[in-house]
């Protein structure tokens, strides 16, 4: 009986119905798209993290390379201590300029690249304080590491999030209001049916669950035209990346990891969005 009642609700506003779904898409496309970007940027932070190195470049004069190596172990934050020598930097450095390395000649074969070691820490988060207080050490001439590039990447993911949230909570605002005046109109349109209802005794829920149902379905298709349309975009864009950076696939997550990822959350808000608008519409006009 209020499903029935619903398609009929449904059928009178087609068009403004279908108006409702398309904005209801757009806004749900945009949370999507910022919560799948958000889970990525944490998850591509984390490998990155991960693999964070320091280089210490050892001053020439330096060569106690064992006692260095020692002072280096009892710093409890380091986890891993690699060491390579003046001639292998010289090999890694001439191999990664290939061509270029003739440049090199102008120094009538001297090594200019210094003994270095390769400093891992246990926690991540420990990596800035670390570089920090090596760089404090003598023997090290240069200290270096990548987290400042990490933290710029961050940066710009959480600026596209912070985007992509307002652009739904924008959104979500204009789709209340649209789904809220839409089933005003189907109230106006069926008084003499809700007058009848009320004269032979029917209940407030009897009354208003059509109108609850519909709000739910113009939103419950929409987070379903999204989800298909969402998933299948981010399986193409996963296709592009994987034959043009095949390196970097690791750094997104799966098509099957979106899905599990993005049901919950979509299909969440767009409950919440259609269960308010409802809620709102029945309880102003319909008392």
């Amino acid at each position: 009986m209020w499903i029935k009642e619903a398609i009929v609700g449904l059928g009178r506003n087609i068009w403004w119905n279908a108006v409702a779904i398309t904005l209801s898409f757009i806004c749900l496309l945009f949370f999507s798209i910022a919560y799948i970007s958000g889970n990525t940027a944490e998850q591509f932070s984390k490998q990155i993290n991960q693999k964070l190195e320091i280089q210490l470049d050892i001053a020439d004069e330096n060569t106690n390379y064992s006692g260095i190596q020692e002072q280096l172990r009892k710093d409890e934050r380091i986890s891993d201590i690699t060491f390579i020598s003046k001639e292998e930097a010289q090999k890694k450095m001439i191999k990664e300029m290939g061509k270029d390395a003739d440049i090199l000649k102008i120094f009538n074969g001297e090594n200019i690249f210094p003994a270095q070691f390769i400093v891992k820490v246990k926690n991540p988060n420990d990596i800035e304080k670390v570089a920090n207080d090596l760089n404090k050490n003598t023997s090290f001439t240069k200290v270096l590491y990548g987290k400042e590039y990490v933290d710029k990447l961050l940066q710009i993911t959480e600026k596209v999030r912070s985007i992509g949230y307002y652009v739904t909570v924008i959104g979500a605002v204009f789709v209340v209001l649209l789904i809220f005046w839409i089933i005003r109109m189907n109230i106006e349109q069926r008084k003499e049916e809700i007058a009848i209802k009320k004269l032979i005794g029917a209940g407030s829920l009897t009354i208003k669950m059509p109108f609850l149902i519909e709000s739910m379905s113009i939103m419950g298709i929409s987070s379903l035209i999204t989800y298909f349309v969402f998933v299948k975009g981010y399986n193409e864009f996963l296709t592009r990346i994987n034959d043009g950076l095949p390196f970097s696939t690791n750094s997104f997550f799966s098509i099957g990891e979106v899905q599990q990822l993005i049901s919950l959350p979509l299909f969440g808000v767009a409950f919440i969005i259609g269960l308010i608008a409802s809620i709102l519409a029945t309880t102003k006009h319909l008392r």
